[in-house]
């Protein structure tokens, strides 16, 4: 579609005006904006013009105009401004950032509260996942006399861990038989490619030693395959209830906020880089009212998760755009270091 640089700056006018105060737009203000150099009639005529191309309507009788999805899409494609963020704003994101954990969980869980206090929207993210991630390390500590907790920890720096209550206490044969089992069928193994029957069939065959070994071994199996499943982490939930046109279908976005595998669903349709949704874009009941704007952060140069804003389709584009890019950069910078660090730290 093709709009004269007329019609672009009176819906670049309408769409930023929108998303400040959320009122639609009248011609008098746009008149007002103009000045002299364009008629009232003018004004009016054009944007008569954009509404039969779709990109404006009249929400009701009298009032002005608003964007539609098809209009803030043309925005967001062509008319949308290069902004970046500030050294002030640069420095927020990585004083906070280098304050936190090398786990991802509690690391992406840094990120979205900083994104969402930045924005005002919801902020979400999925942590590194898939690809060939392989299991780089395992540790069993002792937790009580017949408790014991299992770390696994993956080349992308994702950590799981799980307590399991034994029937006996374990002692140092056990403990040096259950890493020497881990280095054999696990460490340096895709947990896609791990076999349940092998674990099984190595647990069967430590006759009096079983009863102790099975239970470490399937825990281990289990985190194993674990790590390599995507988490949701939502920061801001009750964000979209500020504003009104989101508000009323409150229970529907808690709703997707609560299911993680919804939420690292939209999160993955992202393939790098920027992507904004609109709408009916995102595929979701529940969204028809809202935009989103993801980033695929990246681990050792592939996409390994998500960054995302999920806020009312008047949310400001422009301004959270340079955001989340910079933020989701320095996450897959700081996550990449972390993962190498994991992939060397051996067992």
């Amino acid at each position: 579609m093709e709009l004269t640089p007329r019609k672009q700056k009176l819906l670049s006018m309408i769409v930023e005006r929108y998303v400040a105060t959320g009122e639609p737009v009248g011609s008098k203000f746009l008149s007002a904006m103009f000045g002299t150099a364009i008629s009232s009639a003018t004004i009016r005529n054009e944007m008569a013009a954009l509404s039969l191309e779709g990109l404006i309507e009249q929400p009701y009788t009298s009032a002005g105009r608003v964007p539609t999805p098809k209009g803030y899409r043309y925005f967001i494609d062509h008319l949308r401004p290069d902004m970046e963020l500030s050294v002030q704003e640069k420095f927020r994101v990585d004083r906070v950032l280098a304050g936190q954990s090398g786990e991802p969980d509690s690391f992406l869980d840094a990120c979205c509260s900083l994104l969402s206090d930045m924005t005002g929207c919801t902020a979400l993210a999925s942590t590194p996942s898939g690809g060939d991630a392989v299991v780089t390390g395992v540790q069993l500590v002792k937790t009580g006399t017949l408790s014991v907790m299992i770390l696994l920890r993956n080349s992308l720096g994702v950590l799981k861990s799980r307590v399991i209550l034994l029937g006996s206490e374990p002692d140092m044969d056990d403990i040096r038989l259950f890493y020497s089992i881990a280095a054999n069928l696990f460490i340096g193994k895709q947990p896609e490619k791990l076999s349940k029957a092998d674990v099984q069939t190595m647990a069967f065959s430590l006759e009096d030693r079983a009863l102790t070994m099975s239970p470490l071994l399937s825990a281990l199996y289990d985190l194993a395959l674990e790590s390599e499943e995507p988490k949701a982490v939502v920061r801001g939930r009750t964000n979209i209830l500020r504003y009104n046109e989101t508000a009323e279908l409150a229970p529907l976005f808690l709703e997707l906020f609560d299911d993680s595998a919804r939420v690292c669903s939209l999160l993955g349709r992202n393939d790098g880089g920027v992507r904004v949704y609109i709408g009916r874009e995102l595929r979701a009941a529940a969204l028809e009212d809202a935009g989103a704007i993801t980033y695929g952060y990246r681990i050792g140069g592939r996409v390994a998760g998500s960054l995302g804003l999920i806020g009312p389709m008047r949310m400001d584009y422009a301004r959270y755009i340079p955001v989340i890019s910079y933020l989701g950069e320095r996450a897959g910078e700081i996550l990449g270091a972390n993962a190498l660090a994991a992939g060397t730290g051996g067992q």
